[in-house]
């Protein structure tokens, strides 16, 4: 083992060593599945991008050589024959390299080729060698007279001695006009001063390389790269031989990608989210400010000395988590406990990928991650709230159902069941109807049709059967239960037995599903936005969260403008107006209106980039949908009020005590049965049953 290693080590400095690329293909794909790092010298591409950009190879074969060459290695692979390849490549800077591609076919025990391995070697040099060897005179000649970059001379004060036509005419002269004249003349005025310093160091160094801004006739400012030498030898005065090329629009989209950089590091750093990148085996690449606020730690660079495995609160979610991620390449609304710096656990949804290496080991994984800590709080609460509900309408004396919004039962607490002697599965649906006395059914049929159709709350009397046969009269009462856009869900009602005591002032129920379990968490989209073109970036998030396709909607302003809701809308123009004119960060929140009715609320900030003029030029921001966080914060409000109506309006006596039988609270009917008001009855010892003992006057 200690001589494979050895021999292994020796290998792979060999191929460090080469001043070739070597390579290896899978011939079913037609993907790199090794790269040299030599890769990344020789042509500037990282060789991540080698191994998982579909079609690397072929797509960066200079045009005119890739139909040629990419057909004679697929027909030379098909052959099983090892071959010989020539062509330009483009690199990562713009430049063509000539590369001599040496590839051996290696086959299957089928025979059949499944892999090609290689070296490709830069001929760059040897190339330009043979082709300076091959022109002539004439064909140089034809090359400067045609050349779109800059070929002249110039003595040492700066005066054009010759100059091919073609930049003359980009300038907008004729090469007549330029010639005598000193280049000093045609450089852009901030750039004038410097002409002297360029002379003398062309006659100190005998090369000048750099930038140059130039002038055309018409005023318009155009960069080019030259590369300038002195020549003193055969002649009597010196002259310069002059080269440029015009960069102007690579030097443009140069400074479009830093700024598009500038642009998603701040999206990056700004995001409500935590975000973070860590190597496969848990140690923190990058992370941004929200996630070490988000777990306490003073500053991003403090939370990424730590690793995944130690922020995870729990081993074994971490371990299944990095199980999924590893079998699915990416988990979506994970939920999953991270141990603040101070060793609390907070929930987080997190939405994760994960990159393998060639061997299939976890590379590099990514996330961003949301505390959750408030709604899982919420949600528990609201359990604990389901769970006191039921817990009352099982043990206050009276008889409680619900049904869906068709009118069909689907539940009865157990004091209705216990009084008519029946199961739930029996009375489920419309089995409670059998309940009625004959002579009452139909009219107590008839308003329940009525107040189904109409969505209006339902009262009648009836005589119900009970266990023993006999009947009693009860007061029917049902109100339904409609959501946000005003539908029916359910109805609530009870059944106030009326034989005995008065009629029932109100309806005592309360409905046993008031909030569905576990709303799903919203997801957060990010923007950009030109100023004032409107033009905007948008994440695939912020699509969905609009509900236009990304595919075919152009995100706009304007776009994003048409799904605020009308109420909304002239605040969040105002918003926007104050935002381009005073460059100044924002937080709000508003509605949209989705094409199929329905409204979301979304949460939105926006920050400011201000260009070297000191003029708002873009905004970027994020955009967060808490629809489902303001239907919890509704919902809960909307049970804490009913629960609070029953308990007030209840014809049954009702008190809450503690263990010691002190009364916390009553309400009206049980103030009016013992004689106390609330404030008196507070603080009381629960009275004993049949007692007569009054309040002292």
């Amino acid at each position: 083992m200690g001589a494979l290693t050895k021999t292994e080590d020796r290998f792979h400095e060999m191929v460090a060593g080469l001043d070739a690329i070597v390579w290896e293909l899978d011939v079913s794909t037609w993907r790199f599945t090794f790269v040299s790092r030599r890769a990344e010298q020789m042509l500037g591409y990282p060789v991540v991008q080698w191994l998982t950009e579909q079609n690397f190879w072929a797509d960066h074969i200079y045009p005119e050589d890739r139909d040629r060459t990419v057909q004679a290695c697929q027909a030379a692979t098909a052959k099983g024959e090892d071959h010989r390849l020539e062509y330009r490549f483009v690199a990562a800077d713009g430049r063509l390299a000539w590369l001599s591609n040496i590839v051996r076919v290696v086959k299957d025990k089928e025979g059949k080729p499944c892999q090609l391995r290689g070296v490709m070697v830069d001929i760059t040099d040897r190339k330009q060698a043979e082709e300076a060897l091959r022109e002539s005179e004439d064909r140089y000649r034809d090359l400067v007279e045609h050349s779109h970059d800059l070929l002249c001379t110039h003595d040492l004060k700066g005066r054009l001695l010759s100059e091919n036509p073609a930049p003359a005419r980009l300038l907008g002269y004729a090469v007549e006009e330029m010639l005598q004249k000193s280049l000093r003349e045609f450089l852009v005025p901030e750039f004038r001063d410097q002409f002297d310093e360029y002379l003398t160091r062309i006659q100190r160094d005998g090369v000048a390389k750099g930038f140059m801004a130039v002038q055309t006739r018409t005023g318009e400012r155009r960069i080019w790269e030259y590369h300038n030498t002195l020549r003193t030898e055969g002649l009597a005065s010196p002259i310069v031989r002059g080269m440029a090329r015009d960069v102007t629009e690579r030097k443009q989209a140069e400074d479009a990608l830093r700024r598009s950089e500038l642009r998603y590091r701040l999206l990056f750093d700004r995001n409500l989210a935590g975000v973070f990148a860590a190597t496969g085996d848990g140690r923190f690449v990058d992370c941004n400010q929200a996630l070490a606020q988000m777990l306490g730690y003073g500053s991003r660079q403090e939370l990424c000395a730590y690793t995944l495995a130690e922020i995870c609160f729990d081993a074994a979610e971490r371990e299944d988590c990095i199980a999924q991620l590893t079998q699915r390449g990416a988990l979506f609304n994970h939920e999953i406990r991270l141990r603040r710096k101070d060793g609390s656990p907070i929930w987080a949804l997190s939405n994760s990928s994960m990159t393998l290496a060639s061997d299939g080991t976890p590379e590099l994984i990514q996330a961003t991650v949301i505390d959750i800590t408030e709604h899982k709080r919420a949600e528990e609460r609201i359990r604990e709230s389901e769970r006191e509900l039921r817990l009352l309408t099982e043990v206050i004396p009276q008889q409680i159902w619900s049904d869906l919004p068709d009118g069909s039962n689907d539940y009865c607490n157990q004091r209705l069941l216990q009084y008519h002697g029946r199961t739930m599965e029996e009375l489920r649906g419309f089995g409670l109807v059998e309940m009625i006395h004959p002579d009452d059914r139909e009219c107590v049929l008839k308003a329940w049709r009525q107040a189904v159709s109409q969505g209006t709350p339902y009262e009648v009397e009836s005589r119900r059967r009970e266990n023993n046969g006999e009947y009693r009269w009860f007061l029917t009462r049902g109100l339904p239960l409609r959501d946000a856009e005003g539908s029916i869900v359910r109805w609530d009602g009870t059944n106030t037995d009326i034989q005995d005591r008065k009629r029932a002032e109100e309806e005592l129920r309360r409905s046993e599903a008031y909030l569905a379990e576990g709303q799903k968490l919203s997801h957060t989209g990010s923007w950009a936005r030109k100023v004032p073109s409107g033009d905007s970036f948008w994440s695939q998030e912020t699509f969905r969260i609009f509900g236009f396709d990304p595919v075919k909607a152009k995100p706009h302003l304007q776009l994003a403008l048409q799904r605020v809701h009308p109420e909304d809308r002239p605040l969040y123009e105002q918003i926007v107006e104050r935002e381009n004119r005073e460059g100044k960060h924002y937080e709000f929140q508003y509605r949209i209106v989705l094409p199929d009715g329905s409204i979301k609320y979304v949460y939105s900030v926006g920050h400011p980039v201000i260009n070297e003029s000191g003029d708002v030029a873009e905004v970027i921001g994020t955009l967060m949908d808490v629809t489902e966080r303001k239907q919890a914060e509704e919902s809960l409000r909307t049970s804490e009020a009913r629960w609070r109506a029953i308990f007030e309006n209840s014809a049954v006596g009702i008190a809450q005590a503690d263990l010691e039988g002190k009364i916390l609270a009553t309400n009206h009917a049980y103030q009016q049965m013992i004689g106390y008001s609330d404030r008196r009855a507070s603080g009381n010892v629960v009275p004993r049953p049949h007692s007569r003992r009054r309040p002292p006057a």
